[in-house]
């Protein structure tokens, strides 16, 4: 019985281990927008994909060249995907950025509406 009994608390103290984990990754990607279907090139740098996200700001979702200058990334790079690595289904890899303030990626998110497939090119970056 008292095996039992540790053994249940055991369960209970994982979950809410579990649930701290999840709760903490969510966390650190609330920040973190991901963009689809914008041109992909194999050989493309960190650097590279930066500059091509912040093409596709200025000419797709209409950001000036002054409030882009304001947005500073701390990260951006290409969503390896096992149809990329297979060569099947050749679409573009998702683009990950992580913006360093979260008013920054509500602005982003605000633009939203100059694209013609709204919910298809960007997302946030969260657990389901």
């Amino acid at each position: 019985m008292a095996t039992l009994k540790a053994t249940t608390n055991k369960m209970v103290k994982l979950k809410e281990l579990e649930r701290r984990v999840i709760k903490q990754e969510c966390f650190n990607r609330r920040n973190n927008i991901k963009f689809f279907a914008i041109n992909d090139n194999e050989q493309e740098s960190p650097e590279d994909t930066e500059a091509v996200l912040r093409n596709f700001l200025h000419k797709e979702m209409k950001f000036s060249k002054k409030h882009l200058d304001e947005i500073e990334f701390e990260r951006v790079h290409r969503i390896p995907t096992r149809a990329c690595e297979e060569k099947i289904n050749q679409q573009p890899r998702p683009i990950i950025a992580k913006v360093s303030f979260f008013k920054i990626s509500n602005k982003i998110k605000s633009h939203i509406k100059h694209l013609p497939r709204k919910s298809e090119n960007i997302r946030n970056s969260l657990l389901i």
